[in-house]
């Protein structure tokens, strides 16, 4: 025999299933903290550097996203076109308010990416070491290339990198 599952549900929405008005309950006793899940260990805080990394990141981005209008296209454009130099107007073009945004994004997401697991090794380059091999440092080599770039921004320290 077929069932029909448009008929079956046709037939059930009509009815109404029979509860207990009053259901006895009883109060459920709270577990004892030994047997209670034990909570997630804090995570360790971020690396001075990660932290001005990110106010000068999310600083760009900010910026960029202030004045991503169709006006600064257009003055983006005129000013790329006003350069004698081609290859001037070519970086103009290709370093344009879009860019830096998209880039911005993709930075913070690598910071993200690469922050300290609970024992304060980076969560991408060993996302289970407790630091006994030595692999897995915080901040990883990712996160020292990504501060190089910066080196030139007011507040950089060079020991971030050179450490």
């Amino acid at each position: 025999m077929r069932i029909n599952m448009q008929d079956a549900l046709a037939s059930l929405q009509g009815r109404h299933l029979a509860t207990p008005t009053k259901a006895a309950t009883r109060p459920t006793p709270p577990l004892p903290d030994s047997v209670s899940p034990s909570p997630e260990p804090p995570k360790p805080p971020e690396h001075e550097s990660i932290t001005w990394l990110r106010i000068v990141i999310e600083g760009d981005k900010a910026t960029a996203e202030a004045v991503s209008g169709p006006d600064w296209i257009a003055i983006e454009a005129a000013y790329a076109e006003d350069f004698y130099n081609e290859e001037a107007a070519e970086h103009i073009r290709r370093h344009g308010v879009h860019d830096v945004i998209a880039r911005c994004e993709a930075e913070l997401k690598l910071l993200d990416l690469h922050g300290p697991n609970r024992y304060g090794y980076c969560l991408t380059c060993d996302p289970d070491s407790c630091g006994c091999v030595g692999s897995g440092d915080y901040p990883c080599a990712m996160v020292h290339a990504l501060l190089s770039g910066f080196r030139h921004r007011e507040g950089f320290k060079p020991e971030w990198v050179n450490a």
